[in-house]
């Protein structure tokens, strides 16, 4: 399996052209991008990380349809910041034409949304509980470890979240690389003994009433805000070819 990344203007101006990296360049373009998906303890590096001598496996990821550099992509592409609480799960079948030996086992998960910090203008709310993909496990011999990804909090039943939510053609899901742990009622400032995606960091270790301000003061892409009907990948889409057609 693969990554890949979606071309795209960075916020240094250089563009992020369409490409792929394969397992072996996958650890290597997660130290750069926090998107790569791993199974057990992660570390940045020529060769994956080892645990008790076993290897780590690298596991690819989709492409990102949509921006994760900061706290403003979050409130021009999402649609809301909420609370929510993992209440089930359910494995998946593996993907079609999978390799039998990586033996990987997607996960659904089913969450109920709690309080709610910030809503796009415009946006509707959010269902109060659906399900939605998320990273599932990996079978070994004698065990079955867990897929995450790094930088990034893995959905676990009974455990609260504060998710960044959005809406797309085939329902409501999280917003990539925007989720945080809750303890209590304070966001962890740490994911996996890592620092949080900069989607999330100025609400890492924050209070929710700290959180609530932080947001609710971010401010959007004014191309965002002007394709606000479309969809989060085609609002992206929409703003930079507007943008791309603006010229430097």
């Amino acid at each position: 399996m693969v990554i890949s990344f979606m071309g795209r203007r960075t916020r240094s101006g250089t563009v992020r052209r369409p490409g792929s990296v394969g397992l072996r360049g996958l650890r290597r373009a997660a130290c750069g991008s926090g998107v790569a998906a791993v199974v057990g303890l992660s570390a940045c590096g020529d060769e994956p990380a080892t645990n008790d001598s076993t290897p780590v496996e690298v596991y690819g990821a989709g492409s990102l349809a949509v921006p994760v550099e900061s706290l403003s992509d979050v409130v021009s592409y999402a649609d809301q910041v909420s609370v929510v609480e993992v209440v089930s799960e359910r494995d998946l079948s593996p993907p079609g034409g999978q390799n039998p030996e990586e033996d990987y086992v997607p996960r659904e998960v089913t969450v109920v949304v709690g309080e709610t910090l910030w809503r796009r203008p415009g946006a509707p709310a959010s269902d109060d509980r659906f399900s939605m993909v998320a990273f599932g496990s990996v079978e070994r011999p004698n065990e079955r470890a867990p897929v995450g990804v790094v930088g990034g909090a893995r959905l676990e039943v009974g455990e609260s979240y504060l998710m960044a939510l959005a809406q797309r053609k085939e329902g409501w899901g999280a917003y990539p690389m925007s989720t945080l742990e809750l303890d209590g009622d304070r966001t962890v400032d740490e994911v996996g003994g890592q620092a949080p995606p900069p989607t999330v960091a100025p609400l890492a270790g924050k209070s929710l009433d700290e959180v609530a301000d932080i947001v609710q003061a971010a401010k959007p892409d004014p191309l965002a805000v002007k394709y606000g009907d479309l969809p989060p990948a085609e609002r992206w889409q929409a703003a930079d070819r507007e943008r791309e057609s603006a010229g430097p």
